[in-house]
């Protein structure tokens, strides 16, 4: 499980998703969307994941997917630059997929989006 000061709640993400899509920068892969928008540069960043129903019909399915995610992303929070609001939308082509195939691809975005120091 993330740390509280990196986990977003859901007024920061309510909050977000009032903004216009110009303000978010959005990154593609396979498995999943990541869109970023920085925040105050002083704060942690902080992550949402989102698994949705669309794409998971059953809730099994998007508790397992969403905890595989969690805990890719815990293993690199310490090299996350601070000052984001970090969302990661997961694909269906993520279903089934082994737990170091979803982590390599996780670490390699966080990379392409320069979000690691």
């Amino acid at each position: 499980m993330l740390k509280k000061e990196n986990r977003a709640n859901k007024s920061d993400f309510h909050e977000s998703k009032k903004e216009t899509r110009q303000t978010f920068k959005s990154f593609h892969s396979p498995f999943f969307t990541l869109r970023l928008k920085p925040i105050n540069k002083d704060k942690n960043s902080k992550i949402a994941f989102i698994a949705g129903k669309t794409s998971f019909k059953l809730s099994t399915e998007r508790n397992k997917i969403k905890r595989m995610a969690r805990e890719s992303v815990r293993k690199i929070i310490p090299s996350i630059k601070k000052g984001f609001f970090i969302s990661l939308f997961i694909n269906k082509e993520a279903a089934g997929k082994k737990y170091k195939e979803f982590s390599e691809e996780v670490r390699s975005m966080f990379n392409q989006a320069k979000l690691t120091k």
